[in-house]
C-alpha cells in the first residue's frame, strides 16, 4: 500500500495559504501536485470535491475529523482513494478550509489490497507523500471488521460513490445523485439518494468595497440602515403578534381539555361513592347473617338433639323419652329462653322503631338500652 501511494497517480485540491494578506484564492487544483492525471480525470476530480462541503458547527474554528472517500472512476478500471481534510483557517483566517488528497488506484490492484486497506485511515502516510501544511486532522481508528465492511461495500458497488467518517460533519452532493455512507460513530452504512445537480462553484469572496467620503453616501447608507431597521422592526413585532395568538390558542385549549378532564374526575368520584354505600348495604346485610348463624349455633350447643336422639336408641317408647329428656330438662329450658328472648327483642325493636316514626321522635332521644 505504501509503494502504491509513492508511486501512484496523485492529485490534491484547495486553498494555498501562502499568499499575501488581502489576496483572495478561489479553490483549485493545487499546483505541482498532479502526477498522471489527463485534463478529463482532473475536471472529473474537481466536480467531486466541489460536491462535498463540511457542515458549520456549534464551535466556530473547531477542527473537524477526517473523511475518506472511494470514487468509481473513468470507464470503471479505476478507483480514486481520496482523503477529506479540515486544514484549519486560510491566510484569511476563515475556518473549515477544505483540503482533498487523492490517489487513482487500478481497480484490478484495489481488489488486491484488502489486507492493508485501514492504511488508507492513517494520516501519517498521507502527510508524508503529500506534504500537508499545518494539518490539524488526525487518523480515523478503524477496525478489522469495519474495514472489512467498506472493502466488501466498495467491491460490491463499483460504481456507486461511498464516503466513510462520520456522517453529520459533512454534505455530499454528488453528480450522480446516489450514494454510500459509512459512519464510523454509528457503524451504521446508509444508501442516500439526492437530486442530481451540478457541483457548486466554490463562490470567491470579494475583497471589501473601498470607502466613500462623499456626503450623499453616507446619507443614503443612512437611510438604508434605517429603512431595514424599521422593516426588521415590524417584521419582529408582527411575529410577536402571530406567537402571542398562537400561544393563547394553546392555552384555550388546554382549558378545554383541564376542565374535561377535571368533569370525568368528579363523576368518576360519584361513582365511586355510590358504590362504596352499595357495598357498606350489603356487608351489613351479611354481618346480620352472620350473627343469626351464630346465635343458631349456640342454641343448638345448648340443647344436643343429636345426642338426644342417639340415646333414645330403639326403644323410643314415651317412658324411655321421659328418663331421656329428663336429663336435659335444664338445657331445654335454656334453648327455650334464648330463643324467645333473641324473637321478643326483634319484636320490641320492631315495635319501638314504628312507634318512634309515627310519634316523629328522634331514636337518640331514646335510651338505647330499650332497644337491646
Amino acid at each position: 500500500m505504501q509503494e502504491l501511494f509513492k508511486n501512484g497517480t496523485t492529485i490534491s485540491y484547495g486553498k494555498r495559504k501562502n499568499l499575501a494578506p488581502g489576496i483572495v484564492e478561489d479553490y483549485l487544483i493545487l499546483p505541482d501536485s498532479t502526477k498522471g492525471f489527463t485534463s478529463d480525470e482532473k475536471n472529473n476530480f474537481e466536480k467531486i470535491c466541489k460536491s462535498f462541503s463540511w457542515t458549520s458547527t456549534s464551535n466556530p474554528g473547531e477542527i473537524l475529523p477526517p473523511c475518506y472517500g472511494f470514487f468509481p472512476f473513468g470507464d470503471g478500471s479505476s478507483i480514486i482513494v481520496a482523503r477529506f481534510i479540515d486544514d484549519g483557517r486560510d491566510n484569511q483566517g476563515r475556518a473549515d478550509l477544505l483540503r482533498v488528497d487523492a490517489i487513482k488506484v487500478p481497480a484490478q490492484l484495489f481488489h488486491e489490497l484488502k489486507s492493508d486497506l485501514r492504511l488508507v485511515f492513517d494520516s501519517s502516510i498521507w502527510k508524508n507523500i503529500f506534504a500537508v501544511e499545518n494539518s490539524m486532522a488526525d487518523s480515523i481508528v478503524i477496525s478489522a471488521d469495519d474495514c472489512d465492511k467498506v472493502f466488501a461495500l466498495v467491491k460490491k458497488n463499483i460504481t456507486t460513490p461511498l464516503l466513510v467518517g462520520c456522517s453529520k460533519n459533512f454534505k455530499f452532493k454528488p453528480i450522480s445523485g446516489k450514494f454510500n455512507t459509512f459512519d464510523i460513530n454509528s457503524k451504521t452504512i446508509e444508501e442516500i439518494s439526492v437530486p442530481i445537480v451540478s457541483p457548486p462553484s466554490n463562490p470567491r469572496i470579494s475583497l471589501p468595497p473601498p470607502k466613500h467620503n462623499s456626503t450623499a453616501v453616507v446619507k443614503i447608507n443612512w437611510l438604508i440602515l434605517v429603512s431595514k431597521f424599521a422593516v426588521i422592526l415590524g417584521l419582529v413585532w408582527y411575529a410577536y403578534d402571530l406567537k402571542f395568538i398562537q400561544i393563547e390558542k394553546i392555552n384555550e385549549k388546554h382549558r378545554i381539555e383541564k376542565d374535561s378532564l377535571i368533569e370525568t374526575i368528579n363523576d368518576k368520584e360519584r361513582e365511586i361513592k355510590n358504590h362504596d354505600v352499595k357495598i357498606a348495604g350489603k356487608i351489613e346485610i351479611i354481618e346480620k347473617r352472620d350473627k343469626r348463624i351464630d346465635d343458631l349455633e349456640k342454641s343448638k350447643g345448648k340443647f344436643p338433639v343429636d345426642e338426644i336422639i342417639k340415646k333414645l336408641g330403639t326403644d323410643p317408647s314415651n317412658e324411655n323419652a321421659r328418663k331421656v329428656l329428663s336429663l336435659y330438662e335444664n338445657d331445654a329450658i335454656d334453648s327455650f329462653n334464648e330463643i324467645v328472648k333473641v324473637k321478643f327483642s326483634e319484636s320490641q325493636k320492631q315495635f319501638l322503631d314504628k312507634w318512634l316514626k309515627e310519634a316523629k321522635i328522634p331514636k337518640s332521644k331514646v335510651n338505647k338500652s330499650l332497644i337491646k
